[in-house]
């Protein structure tokens, strides 16, 4: 197990995943690489994947899944809330401004060519831990922000955003799932399917479009 830990409030998540490039470089014994990451650490994981696959280049067959706890996939509605109080940008630089701006940084990132499972906390009931978001949380990342197309399984435990990372029952299934490719058995699995793509011959020309 390598703990890779970057400077989240001094560099941005371009600087870590070219970080994290250099670790996997001087892994030349290992013949099986997985990520686990937690929080802003997903959104780093998922910059190198998809700077080494730039331009039609082929993922290092050493890499085989990914699992994603609490992912900000999305950006994060709280970061965006107290963007505009003047101390927000005195206490979280680098990474963290990142999400406030969401929408560029996206178009680095894109979705795992891996596979991947996703963990997220939340209450199950409508209404998260955290009065100030809409819908259901984990105190810090809403679950809908969570949530990417692709995902082979997907699961929601009563946790909060940093207990997720450490609870023994959150691990036990980020280990099942980097051995068999589900959280807990493939007949649970809860995946999040890609959009159907809609080809041009699949639509009827007699259709008016706007």
């Amino acid at each position: 197990i390598i703990n890779v830990e970057y400077p989240s409030t001094r560099a941005g998540i371009d600087s870590h995943a070219q970080g994290l490039a250099r670790v996997i470089e001087h892994l030349p014994d290992a013949e099986h690489i997985d990520f686990v990451a937690h929080s802003l650490g997903c959104l780093v994981v998922r910059h190198y994947l998809a700077d080494v696959t730039a331009e039609g280049k082929k993922l290092d067959p050493r890499i085989k899944r990914f699992v994603m706890l609490g992912p900000p996939n999305h950006g994060a509605a709280l970061a965006r809330l107290f963007e505009p109080i003047p101390i927000f940008h005195l206490a979280v630089r680098g990474t963290g401004r990142q999400l406030t701006d969401f929408d560029e940084l996206s178009q680095y990132l894109g979705t795992p060519p891996c596979e991947f499972g996703i963990l997220a906390g939340g209450t199950k009931s409508g209404r998260g831990f955290n009065p100030l978001l809409e819908g259901d949380d984990d105190l810090v990342v809403r679950l809908e922000e969570t949530k990417l197309a692709g995902a082979a399984d997907f699961r929601v435990l009563p946790l909060r955003h940093t207990v997720l990372a450490r609870d023994k029952g959150s691990l036990d299934m980020v280990l099942t799932f980097l051995r068999e490719g589900h959280f807990t058995t493939a007949d649970d699995r809860q995946p999040l399917p890609h959009e159907p793509v809609v080809s041009a011959a699949s639509v009827d020309p007699r259709e008016d479009v706007a």
